[in-house]
């Protein structure tokens, strides 16, 4: 069954892409298996039997009043598609709090978006700007950057219109343009 499983998973040193939980202590003191217990979760080995880092985990707490849910699992969604390697999880948290609203999202238990804070609900671009700061700066987001780029190239040909009428002449006698 899938206790003997995880037992020759764990004493193989193979459990990369499981996550052993309730079941790793009872290894760990009926078979003597090592596996190094971090925080509330057990890490995880990789294929050479090391122990792997942990990695960044985003909790989204959404109103379950508000039915906003569904905001937060598209988040969620839009996260884990762009940092698939560098996020370890997502999770959606419900708050029952009252009053509700509550739309918050945290990267290792730090705040990086408040509802209440910001005045409104986060667009995708913000958050994953956000989350790449902190876990991984060089990152490139792609298009969800290239639009900043076209309004600075669009304000630097403006410039170039900005040009007075001798230089304009000069560049048109240069290129025997005229």
């Amino acid at each position: 069954g899938a206790p003997s499983f995880l037992l020759v998973l764990a004493m193989l040193g193979t459990t990369s892409g499981f996550q052993i939980s309730a079941f790793a202590p009872r290894l760990h003191r009926e078979r003597g298996v090592s596996i190094r217990p971090q925080t509330k979760f057990y890490s995880m080995c990789d294929q050479s039997g090391e122990y792997m880092p942990k990695l960044p985990i985003v909790e989204i707490e959404y109103c379950t009043g508000c039915r906003w849910m569904l905001r937060g699992a598209w988040l969620a969604q839009e996260l884990l598609t762009t940092f698939e390697a560098d996020i370890g999880s997502v999770a959606l948290v419900p708050s029952r709090v009252r009053p509700g609203g509550v739309f918050d999202i945290r990267l290792n238990g730090k705040t990086i978006w408040s509802r209440k804070t910001e005045g409104r609900f986060p667009e995708a671009k913000e958050i994953k700007q956000r989350v790449r700061d902190i876990i991984s700066p060089e990152k490139s987001l792609g298009h969800s950057e290239s639009a900043e780029k076209k309004v600075v190239e669009a304000e630097f040909s403006q410039d170039e219109k900005k040009m007075d009428d001798k230089t304009a002449e000069e560049q048109r006698r240069y290129f025997g343009v005229l």
